[in-house]
């Protein structure tokens, strides 16, 4: 449902009209604008040519049971794969302590000089 405010204003609606549709169809925030400073009119103009979704034309997609499974299925080499990674920097920053403990310190790279 669109909204043709020349042909709204030509039917005879004023602006403040315009604006209770704006706001209850629409979910405009109409009296925060009134609270800025701004008139009906300066409010009904600015939204000339701009494309408004009525509130209840956007739908949400609805999620099914397999597909909820399919999500949590692709998840779980996500997640391996993240413990993996973050194991092998835990074993790098353990040996490097290690190393530092013995008075190797500079046995291993660490900080930003460490290219891996």
């Amino acid at each position: 449902m669109a909204l043709n405010i020349d042909a709204a204003r030509n039917a005879g609606f004023s602006d403040e009209d315009i604006l209770g549709v704006l706001e209850a169809d629409f979910g405009l925030d109409v009296q925060a604008a009134l609270k800025g400073g701004y008139s009906s009119k300066d409010i009904v103009d600015s939204v000339i040519g701009v494309s408004l979704q009525p509130i209840g034309a956007i739908e949400e997609p609805e999620t099914t049971f397999f597909g909820q499974v399919g999500e949590t299925l692709k998840g779980v080499p996500r997640g391996f794969a993240n413990s993996f990674l973050s194991a092998g920097e835990g074993v790098a920053e353990l040996a490097d302590a290690a190393t530092n403990a013995l008075g190797f310190e500079d046995a291993i790279d660490s900080g930003d000089q460490n290219a891996w």
